[in-house]
């Protein structure tokens, strides 16, 4: 791995000569200390990525993501992209593609998609911000004309059948999008992600709004198609039909220093079963931006908030904290009190605490 590594880094230097543009960052997440059920010590850190690397020209470009297991010193390569502009307008690219609609900027992959409440919990269906699809495969990106952006994708995963097999059995996952700009208002999308044969199909269909000066909001209902309810449970009779609905939102809005983002994500069951229960999640965000020291406080939902139970189901967690810039680096340092709802367990804590960190050197 040492050696892979090496060669990589190498290579990343060799090619920059030739390219126009460079890109780098070394990036670090964990926990200094805490407790979550559990104690937590500095061995105990959250998996990250540890080096991010683009180089780019006018015509081609490749990038690559190392990750990292703090905890055990493993280093193990997360994904590779590398990417051709035959033409200005078309742009192809190869390895761990994906294709992505509007993602709320607080998190950026905490996106629902739609899953009933056991699915979510177990996460079998949880997040997503992949509007067509993420996997190894090859993807086209496509700007026609001022404005107009399509993007199509098969997402086989790396060793597996692309298209169709010999008996029709199966077939990869693909996804399309389009998107439209319009001046003066924001833009439009709407994109399908077939995930394959007997498995789940996203449908997005949105708007965002950048017309009122410092806002920015956007607006998405994300259609899921799946064949079961109750996570791990084979299909059931109804087949592949539309199950859940999540009405996926994000408000960004800053006045001088302080910037206040907002994000209430709700989802919306629509099988009737019994216990199949629409729910939401939400988070807010205030910071005041000074010189190089940004503090800040967040809130958001610590579970599921389940609108049949909202009483039982109500959890908070409450996080301030404070990011320093210095030259081209960043560190990001907080308290995290997280109350959970009461599950009737004993021995489960219902208020814990950590103190997780972000670090990040770009170059």
């Amino acid at each position: 791995m040492k050696k892979c590594l090496l060669i990589l880094l190498a290579l990343a230097m060799l090619s920059a000569v030739a390219f126009a543009d460079m890109a780098a960052s070394v990036y670090m997440t964990g926990s200094l200390y805490g407790t979550n059920g559990l104690v937590i010590n500095n061995q105990d850190q959250k998996d990250s990525d540890m080096l991010q690397f683009s180089i780019s020209g006018e015509t081609t470009g490749a990038s690559f993501r190392l990750f990292a297991k703090a905890a055990e010193g493993l280093v193990s390569s997360r994904s590779a992209v590398l990417w051709w502009k035959p033409i200005s307008m078309l742009k192809l690219s190869i390895g761990n593609v994906g294709g992505y609609g509007y993602t709320e900027q607080l998190n950026w992959w905490k996106v629902p998609m739609g899953a009933s409440m056991s699915q979510a919990n177990a996460w079998e269906i949880r997040y997503s911000s992949a509007s067509t699809g993420e996997a190894g495969g090859i993807q086209v990106d496509l700007d026609p004309m001022p404005g107009l952006t399509f993007t199509a994708g098969l997402y086989p995963g790396f060793g597996n059948a692309t298209l169709i097999d010999g008996e029709m059995d199966q077939y990869t996952a693909y996804g399309v999008q389009v998107k439209y700009a319009i001046t003066g208002f924001g833009s439009v999308l709407a994109a399908l992600r077939d995930d394959g044969l007997d498995d789940i199909k996203l449908i997005r269909v949105g708007c965002d709004i950048n017309a009122i000066p410092n806002l920015y909001a956007f607006l998405t209902a994300i259609m899921l198609m799946d064949d079961h309810t109750i996570a791990a449970d084979p299909p059931d009779a109804d087949g592949m039909m539309l199950r859940g609905v999540t009405i996926d939102n994000y408000i960004k809005y800053s006045m001088d220093k302080i910037t206040i983002q907002a994000r209430f994500p709700v989802t919306l069951r629509l099988t009737g079963a019994t216990g199949d229960d629409s729910y939401m999640e939400w988070r807010i965000k205030l910071s005041y931006a000074m010189d190089k020291v940004t503090p800040y406080l967040s809130a958001e939902s610590s579970a599921l908030l389940n609108f049949a139970a909202v009483g039982d189901s109500f959890g908070v967690t409450i996080q301030p904290g404070v990011n320093v810039s210095i030259d081209k680096g960043s560190i990001d340092l907080s308290l995290k009190v997280d109350i959970l709802p009461d599950d009737g367990v004993a021995t489960t804590d219902e208020v814990t605490w950590s103190l997780p960190f972000e670090a990040r050197i770009s170059f």
